[in-house]
């Protein structure tokens, strides 16, 4: 099973959230930095069966938390869509 983390401690700014999120899901440099482009990419390039791990939510600053919750949503989804991901966040 792959596994990918993703470390949001060292988050400071939206920019770091998606930089964050492109290298703990191994994303191509092209993809784009809004959820759209990483539901797109986690339902059609990613390997699988995985497992995503995210660490570090709780410390981002206040202004990206709705960053963080539509993270959380489209994790969501994407286990209820396909039950060979697993994410565990914290």
């Amino acid at each position: 099973m792959k596994r990918y983390e993703i470390d949001l401690g060292a988050v400071k700014t939206y920019w770091d959230f998606y930089k964050a999120l492109q290298k703990g899901l191994e994303l191509p440099a092209w993809c784009g930095m809004n959820m759209d482009a990483i539901w797109d990419i986690l339902t059609g390039y990613c390997e699988y069966p995985a497992q995503i791990v995210v660490t570090g939510g709780e410390g981002l600053p206040r202004d990206l938390q709705d960053e963080y919750e539509l993270l959380s949503k489209v994790l969501a989804r994407l286990t209820h869509q396909d039950e060979s991901f697993t994410v565990t966040m914290g």
